[in-house]
């Protein structure tokens, strides 16, 4: 019975550490950290990034910073940098850079942008290295992780494998990632980091991600809503082009009574300040006229308030 009750004790005591040591690194079950814990708008957003990143073979890599990082020498101490490359293959390197050095600290932060180009990027992989400086020897190695860069524009979390999470910010326009660095020790800790497009217009990007959501909120309009007959194949077109008269593919400031007239016609009350206050919000104006992605927007805008 005492033989039965240590084992027993044993094992669980080897279960508790397992545990204790999964919640460390995830801190939820692996499933509930590698599901994509993004809203609708999030994914159609960085969908668009990553196809601008793809068609120009350029991306921004905005190095945040480290926790938790191993103590390489005597003293306790750590003085980590990061060596970036793109991998082709095993050995083919077709970009490298390096970040500052952070002195003596386990979580150090860099805060460092790079710009990344190089033809075939998505057929490469992504490669973080962080190394502990050492003047009187040879650097230490602490950690690495490496993943297919089109793993991260595609969000295929089944190739990412050390993954912890992901989150996107609106702001920055940009997808953040914590990767567990794999290296020598149990325990190497979490590299923070982030993906962008460079020279990407944000303004335009803002209305094509407003135009893609609306667009996909049209399948659930109801169809006692003015909108359900304007949404038939064809119908948003022709209203268009009856209010660009002049043919311009814009609409025009001498067009806009034609467009608030249309409005009165479905019944929308204050016209004029509604069409200011959307036109402002996605700056429809500020290139003399709304086009017909504008347009749609405008429309779906007003008309489902």
């Amino acid at each position: 019975g005492i033989s039965r009750y240590r084992c027993c004790r044993r094992l669980l005591l080897v279960v508790s550490n397992a545990l204790m040591v999964h919640k460390h690194y995830y801190g939820k079950s692996t499933n509930a950290t590698r599901r994509l814990p993004l809203a609708k708008e999030a994914q159609v957003e960085w969908r668009m990034i990553a196809r601008h990143i793809h068609r120009t073979g350029v991306m921004q890599l905005w190095l945040k910073r480290a926790d938790g990082l191993p103590k390489t020498d005597m003293m306790g101490e750590c003085d980590p940098y990061v060596k970036v490359d793109l991998k082709q293959g095993y050995s083919h390197t077709t970009f490298h850079e390096s970040t500052p050095i952070c002195k003596k600290t386990l979580n150090p932060v860099w805060d460092k942008k790079i710009d990344i180009s190089s033809t075939g990027l998505k057929n490469q992989d992504l490669q973080l290295e962080v190394w502990d400086d050492d003047r009187l020897s040879r650097d230490d190695f602490i950690g690495s992780m490496r993943v297919p860069v089109n793993a991260l524009l595609q969000l295929n979390t089944s190739q990412l494998h050390d993954m912890s999470t992901l989150s996107y910010d609106f702001k920055t326009k940009g997808m953040q990632f914590i990767f567990e660095l794999n290296g020598p020790r149990g325990d190497n800790g979490f590299i923070i980091f982030s993906l962008h497009a460079v020279d990407i217009d944000t303004t335009e990007l803002d209305r094509r991600t407003a135009l893609s959501r609306l667009q996909e909120q049209a399948c659930h309009v109801d169809s006692m809503d003015p909108l359900s007959e304007l949404l038939e194949a064809g119908k948003m077109k022709a209203l268009f082009n009856q209010i660009d008269t002049d043919r311009s593919g814009f609409i025009s400031e001498d067009e806009m009574l034609l467009l608030m007239s249309t409005f009165e016609n479905f019944g929308v009350d204050d016209v004029q300040a509604q069409i200011n206050q959307v036109s402002q919000q996605y700056k429809m104006m500020d290139d003399g006229g709304i086009s017909y992605d504008e347009f749609v927007i405008l429309i779906m805008r007003v008309l489902k308030r």
